[in-house]
């Protein structure tokens, strides 16, 4: 809990707890592609692909919405949020407070057009992109405990989705990527940035 975390001592990570390398990434992909075909309307895995491509995170994919992409972008502007003490499920502003925009390329399209497929064709599309099939969302923790399972099952060192999210930082700024631009991106501040992905 956050009125713990704020009394321990910071550890500094190696690089291989920090990002997943790109074989480690094509044996995610693997891992994701099985899970598609044993039971295609489980959608945690497509929120796990997701966020290879945009480092988006976990409560921002469970909440992601149709209305929020466009052909040219994705609006993320809300987030999961879970209260541990009352165990309630609500949706509220992103960590930040603020929203921003992503830009869509076609590994996005084409993922979202196959969700929305398998949706319509199984009789449970409805507003939220990673449905839980009677008409609400994926919860987050759905989403984390898949990418746990995953991890354990191909023998990867874990870190989840905030792992995806600093590779995904990483990518871009090898890729050339601006670091003022990235950190836009992913919804923090350049120092931010640069201290932590």
């Amino acid at each position: 809990p956050k009125d713990f975390t704020r009394h321990c001592e910071e550890v500094e990570k190696s690089d291989s707890e920090r990002y997943y390398t790109d074989s480690e990434l094509a044996v995610i992909i693997k891992g994701l592609n099985g899970y598609y075909k044993d039971n295609p309307l489980y959608m945690p895995p497509y929120a796990i692909e997701l966020a290879i491509y945009t480092g988006m995170r976990v409560g921002e994919l469970s909440t992601l919405k149709w209305r929020d992409v466009s052909s040219t972008c994705i609006s993320i502007n809300k987030s999961a949020k879970h209260n541990r003490l009352k165990n309630e499920f609500s949706v509220g502003k992103t960590k930040t407070k603020k929203s921003r925009v992503y830009p869509v390329d076609d590994q996005i399209t084409q993922l979202l057009v196959r969700i929305r497929r398998i949706q319509e064709e199984h009789g449970v599309l409805c507003e939220w992109i990673f449905t839980d099939g009677n008409g609400g969302y994926t919860y987050a923790r759905n989403i984390t405990d898949c990418m746990t399972r995953l991890c354990r099952e191909y023998k990867l060192n874990g870190g989840g989705i905030t792992k995806l999210r600093k590779t995904a930082s990483s990518d871009l700024q090898s890729a050339g990527t601006a670091k003022p631009i990235v950190a836009s991106m992913f919804g923090h501040t350049p120092e931010v940035n640069e201290k932590y992905y």
